[in-house]
């Protein structure tokens, strides 16, 4: 079924504009348009769909390769081409596709990151559970990051649900995306959700060299949380709610390092590595990544250490913690 037109008698006289052709060509523009924008404003996959669209050159050598068929004979598939968009459910089919894609737009939200830092180079998005250790929802997702001023997009569909972002080196991130949201991240700024980091005090380190019986347990009661016993504790910085790939801030990486040279010395510590080893927080869970209590909870520290096995307990409320960046150092206070 078409819309009313007649083919010339001769293939070179002008052809009356067809409705129905101008309608489904202007739709399938349209449609191009549409999705070519939501590509451009929802993810960063722009580049990759201009060279789909272009088909590599081909449209080009395509364009050459008709240059060699006759005038009449090109003018004959033009016109086969002009009736076949005057063919009236074409436009009933290409009206259907622009309104399912326009309502299908809506169910879509996406993550925008946004890396200022260069040693930040990956991503994981996780599930999240709030005040339990992250379970797999779904399958973790892998996804390397663009080049220190680019943009990384990660799109989430229907249904909307709290995710974390997970970027190397930093704490992960909760973030809710809604349909239609863009939500942008900027690493390293936006990635302050605030950590303890533990560490025994300067004086008592040389005694964790000296003994093999050293542990140390972390407890939160009101989360009914416990990190540990860690046996053979060697006083390492201890991470709780991040994992042991996050760097601290550089100030508290500088007073780390500049304690345990202080402590053993430079012909104490042998080498770059054993420096790695008792300065490079880490965590002592398979599961680190927990969201630290309320500030108005108490979190307790076990430690036991040295020769003559010397206990320690150190209780504090978590707002009480001096805070540099997104870190919350807690030496521990085992009296002198």
């Amino acid at each position: 079924m078409h819309c009313q037109t007649y083919a010339p008698a001769d293939l070179g006289a002008a052809v009356k504009l067809n409705g129905c052709a101008v309608f489904s060509l202007a739709l399938l523009i349209l449609i191009v348009v549409a999705f070519s924008f939501w590509v451009h404003h929802y993810t960063d996959y722009l580049q990759e769909l201009v060279t789909i669209l272009s088909f590599g050159g081909f449209l080009t050598w395509l364009s050459t390769m008709a240059r060699v068929l006759p005038e009449k004979v090109a003018e004959a598939l033009q016109w086969k081409a002009y009736s076949f968009f005057s063919w009236i459910p074409l436009g009933i089919i290409l009206l259907l596709i622009l309104m399912a894609e326009i309502i299908a737009f809506g169910f879509f939200g996406s993550l925008e990151i946004q890396v200022l830092d260069r040693s930040a180079s990956s991503y994981t998005i996780v599930g999240t559970a709030h005040a339990k250790p992250l379970p797999s929802v779904f399958s973790k997702q892998f996804f390397f990051l663009k080049p220190p001023g680019g943009l990384s997009s990660w799109l989430q569909g229907p249904p909307a649900f709290p995710i974390r972002v997970k970027v190397e080196g930093y704490p992960d991130k909760p973030v809710l995306i809604n349909p239609i949201d863009v939500r942008p991240l900027r690493v390293p700024f936006d990635l302050d959700r605030k950590v303890i980091l533990f560490r025994p005090p300067r004086i008592h380190l040389p005694a964790f060299r000296r003994s093999e019986t050293n542990s140390i347990t972390i407890r939160m009661p009101k989360r009914k949380l416990e990190f540990g016993p860690k046996p053979n504790y060697t006083g390492f910085p201890i991470w709780v709610g991040c994992g042991s790939d996050v760097r601290p801030p550089w100030t508290s990486d500088q007073t780390i390092r500049g304690d345990v040279s202080a402590s053993f010395g430079q012909s104490g510590i042998g080498s770059a590595h054993m420096m790695e080893l008792l300065a490079r927080p880490r965590c002592i869970e398979k599961e680190c990544e927990y969201d630290i209590p309320h500030a108005e909870n108490e979190v307790t520290v076990e430690l036991q250490f040295g020769p003559n096995n010397q206990h320690c307990n150190d209780t504090r409320k978590v707002k009480d913690l001096p805070a540099i960046g997104f870190v919350l150092e807690w030496v521990i206070d085992c009296g002198q």
